[in-house]
């Protein structure tokens, strides 16, 4: 029974001591310190390139694009007085606005616009809208006539357009009971439209 219980004492030692060494052993030893790698730093985005401001719309002076003088010399001597309608000058579709009266008289016979299409489309885009119009040769960028007559209004629109860079410029006027005779033909409208290509910037 002492042998037994000897026996079972020097395995429990030897048990002991074995755990003994293994410890002695991890704090003698420790493990090697693992790697880490550090987390890959994204190259920051490139900064955003500031678009340039749109360039400045060039000033038309109204008052001397267009005279009555200019209107007797292209018409054939026609008398006529311009006025700037109300919108003249509010927002570049309206550069330029001016209504032509019959010299003495009131109601308008006649209207020349400016409109300034500022982009990359710009006049030229504007000028492929124009539909059913004949082309005339020329005169600034792209230029056309039109007549187009309506019936349920008893009405018949004369226009002459032209487009120069950033400009459209129509010469319009109407055949109708309250204007029986328009101050300028086609002809006469698309001479003026050749002396005001060259006021244009």
């Amino acid at each position: 029974m002492r042998t037994w219980t000897a026996a079972v004492v020097v395995v429990l030692a030897g048990v002991g001591c074995g755990k003994k060494k293994e410890e002695q052993q991890r704090t003698n030893n420790p493990p090697a310190p693992r790697e880490v790698t550090p987390p890959k730093e994204e190259a920051p985005p490139p900064p955003k390139k500031e678009a340039p401001p749109p360039a400045e719309t060039p000033k038309v002076d109204c008052a001397a694009f267009v005279t009555p003088a200019d209107i007797e010399k292209a018409c054939g001597g026609a008398k006529v007085e311009l006025t700037a309608h109300a919108t003249e000058g509010s927002n570049p579709m309206f550069t330029c606005n001016r209504l032509v009266n019959a010299a003495g008289k009131k109601g308008m016979i006649a209207n020349i616009k400016v409109m300034a299409h500022p982009g990359a489309s710009g006049a030229a885009g504007y000028a492929k809208l124009i539909k059913d119009a004949t082309p005339i040769s020329g005169i600034g960028d792209a230029a056309w006539s039109k007549e187009k007559e309506q019936a349920a209004l008893k009405m018949t629109n004369y226009d002459v357009g032209f487009t120069k860079g950033v400009f459209v410029v129509e010469l319009s006027e109407s055949k109708d009971s309250m204007n029986p005779k328009p101050p300028c033909t086609v002809a006469q409208l698309t001479e003026l439209a050749k002396v005001l290509v060259t006021r244009l910037p």
